[in-house]
C-alpha cells in the first residue's frame, strides 16, 4: 500500500518492475495470498467499476489463493478451470494489474502486464513465464483478465 504514481485510467504495457533476480518462494512454508481476479470477454473492465465491485463485478470474480511467484500461464490454467470463456482455443488472455491510485482516494489505475494464449500448448511467449513478483503487483491489488478472440486481438503477426 505504498504510494503509487499515476492517475486514473489505463497505463502503458511497461508494468514490469526493474529486472531483479526472481525471489524463490517456498510454497510449503509461505502462506498464499488471496488474489481477486475479474474475468471478462471482449474488453477490459473500466477502472471505475472496481469501486462497486461487490455489486457490479460479482459474476466476473474468481478468487485464487496463490503466491507472488505464480506465472501468468499458471494463473491462466486456474482461471480456465472455472471460466469457460477463458478456455477458447483461439483466444488471448490479457492480464491487467488493477491498483489503487496514489494520487486520489477511491480511484484505480490499470496496467497491462502480459498476454497469454488460452491454448497453452500453442506458441509460448515471454509473458507466460512472467510472475506476479516480476510486475508492480502488491498484495491487495486485483487482476483484470480480458478474454480476446485472436481474430479481434491486436497480435501483430499471429500465426
Amino acid at each position: 500500500a505504498g504510494g503509487r504514481a499515476g492517475g486514473g485510467g489505463a497505463q502503458p504495457a511497461a508494468a514490469a518492475a526493474p529486472a531483479a533476480p526472481r525471489k524463490e518462494i517456498n510454497r510449503q512454508e509461505v502462506c498464499p495470498l488471496l488474489l481477486r481476479v475479474f474475468v471478462k470477454k471482449g474488453e477490459p473492465h473500466k477502472p471505475e467499476q472496481f469501486l462497486n465491485r461487490a455489486t457490479e463485478l460479482v459474476d466476473d470474480e474468481v478468487q485464487i489463493y496463490t503466491w507472488k511467484d505464480a506465472t501468468l500461464a499458471e494463473l491462466s490454467q486456474l482461471i480456465q478451470q472455472v471460466k469457460p470463456a477463458a478456455r477458447e482455443k483461439n483466444a488471448l488472455l490479457q492480464f491487467r494489474l488493477v491498483s489503487p491510485s496514489g494520487k486520489a482516494a477511491g480511484k484505480f489505475t490499470t496496467t497491462l502486464i502480459g498476454t497469454v494464449r488460452a491454448d497453452l500448448a500453442a506458441r509460448r511467449s515471454e509473458d507466460d513465464r512472467r510472475a506476479l513478483q516480476d510486475t508492480a503487483f502488491e498484495t491487495g491489488d486485483f487482476l483484470d483478465v480480458t478474454v480476446v478472440p485472436l481474430s479481434s486481438a491486436a497480435t501483430g503477426s499471429a500465426g
